[in-house]
């Protein structure tokens, strides 16, 4: 399947812009930045998506997803968050890469009623053919992953998952929810979410 290059002006279009005022979470405590990190390829635009290490207690535990992770102290905002980030877990520096703008924060209803984190997914257009390294202790795999491969409605597909959101009550939750297959990488959650946003946000651009 050979994907369409996407209109980087469009993306800007459809984007929030990067210095715009985050909304306010009051059950938020922790903040986190991931990266959703463009570049051209042999189909279309790609993505870099990767695989956590599997680690007991840890809930993203072999996760596929984007590279990210919690906002520092030190850290001047997300969009220095979600760089730092990315040349820790990938040894990919963002630090020349054009940031197109940022999807509305995360996790978004019926989810940000459990939740005291908040997650800014940044968008960023990356020029060249990097090597994607994964960080040993963080990270299984790394690929570059076409658009038009995890736009695919044959890709996509219904689960059930459950969830257990007040921890004092042994009451799990079920949830029907979607996923896209590429391969051996499973995209769901958090991860699938931001990408069918930034789908929807292009559609309408």
């Amino acid at each position: 399947m050979t994907g369409r290059a996407l209109d980087d002006d469009a993306l800007r279009r459809a984007l929030i812009p990067v210095d715009a005022p985050e909304p306010v979470r009051p059950r938020v405590r922790r903040r986190a930045a991931i990266a959703v990190v463009l570049r051209r390829g042999p189909e279309g635009d790609e993505i870099a998506l990767m695989r956590r290490t599997e680690r007991p207690g840890d809930p993203w535990s072999g996760d596929v997803c984007l590279p990210g992770g919690f906002v520092d102290a030190d850290d001047a905002s997300v969009l220095v968050a979600a760089v730092r980030e990315t040349r820790e877990e990938l040894a990919l520096d963002l630090g020349g890469a054009e940031p197109l703008g940022r999807l509305p924060t995360r996790p978004g209803p019926p989810w940000d009623r459990w939740t005291n984190f908040a997650v800014t997914p940044l968008v960023f257009r990356f020029s060249g053919d990097p090597t994607l390294t994964p960080e040993a202790g963080e990270v299984v795999s790394a690929r570059w992953i076409p658009v038009a491969r995890l736009r695919d409605p044959d890709a996509h597909e219904h689960f059930w998952w459950t969830f257990r959101p007040w921890r004092r009550v042994p009451l799990p939750l079920p949830f029907r929810m979607r996923r896209v297959v590429v391969d051996d990488y499973d995209v769901w959650g958090l991860t699938f979410d931001a990408l069918e946003t930034l789908w929807a946000a292009l559609d309408r651009s």
